[in-house]
């Protein structure tokens, strides 16, 4: 199972934006941006697998 953070609340009307750090990143890289994003979307950030708090 891959670690996810959400941000805002779920739009029935819209799309979530998905976030997936760069190469040796973490989600917390966008902990930020998500924030400033979530107050219009849903933001989903993920650490890949082996980065982070993924397995």
């Amino acid at each position: 199972m891959l670690s996810y953070r959400c941000y805002g609340e779920p739009k029935t009307r819209q799309q979530p934006i998905v976030i997936i750090h760069g190469l040796l990143g973490s989600k917390e890289n966008w902990h930020s941006q998500a924030e400033l994003l979530a107050t219009q979307h849903e933001v989903i950030t993920i650490d890949v697998r082996n980065h982070g708090q993924s397995p």
